[in-house]
Order: structure tokens, then C-alpha cells, then sequence
């Protein structure tokens, strides 16, 4: 799958960023919950980096909300 396909399939812009799909229940498209991250090994920055987003440790409350 080509780049553009593969943003076109599972992602979508936030501020400017691309950031993966999520489910309803608000879980990854790449996430299963009896294996876990189906593309672990190719994750993108966005999910290395979690949950140290910046937005997350701004303030002790989005840390607690998140958590």
C-alpha cells in the first residue's frame, strides 16, 4: 500500500498533524484486544510517544483524565 493510500485508509488530520483512526470506543484501528498493537513494530511517533503527548502533561488534571 502506497502513502497516500494508506493515509486515505487510516488516518485523519488534527491540527494540522496526521493522526491514525480510531474505533467508536475510541481504540486504535490497529489495536486487538486479545493481540494488542497489530503493527507494533512499524508504530508511528504518535504511539512510541504515548502517553507523554504535550497536551497530556500541561496540567496534573489531563494526565488524570487520561489516565
Amino acid at each position: 500500500m502506497n502513502r497516500s493510500e494508506f493515509l486515505k485508509s487510516y488516518c485523519r488530520f488534527v491540527q494540522g498533524r496526521v493522526s491514525l483512526l480510531e474505533r467508536q470506543n475510541g481504540d486504535c484501528v490497529f489495536f486487538a484486544k486479545r493481540k494488542g498493537c497489530e503493527i507494533y513494530e512499524a508504530r508511528p511517533e504518535q504511539c512510541k510517544l504515548f502517553p507523554f503527548w504535550p497536551h497530556l502533561l500541561e496540567t496534573e488534571s489531563n494526565w488524570e483524565r487520561e489516565s
